[in-house]
């Protein structure tokens, strides 16, 4: 008795196998993208902690204009760095629910 195995279609939008790896490439350079993102974030969250951190140590009666010019300086800077890494971090959450991302 001889069985023979069906035959599956050949699917049109079936990617060839450079295609695929073109995509791979894609995914693997996205992930690398997404995690240095998170590193720069969690440095800037860290950084921006121990800013707020040698704010509120320092005595607000050693110097009445409150924190130093360069503390408030510094804060501000590592605030706006937080605010660009909230930027791209929203482009690309709007790329992925848009599938233009995996």
């Amino acid at each position: 008795m001889h069985t023979s195995f069906p035959q599956f279609p050949q699917f049109p939008d079936a990617r060839p196998a450079g295609a695929t790896r073109i995509f791979v490439d894609k995914r693997k350079a996205w992930r690398e993208q997404e995690q240095q993102l998170i590193e720069k974030w969690n440095s800037a969250a860290q950084r921006y902690r121990d800013i707020m951190a040698r704010i509120a140590r320092e005595d607000p009666f050693a110097a009445p204009d409150g924190p130093s010019e360069e503390m408030m300086s510094q804060a501000a800077a590592v605030r706006a760095e937080i605010e660009a890494l909230r930027k791209k971090v929203a482009r690309l959450k709007a790329e992925f629910n848009s599938g233009k991302r995996y």
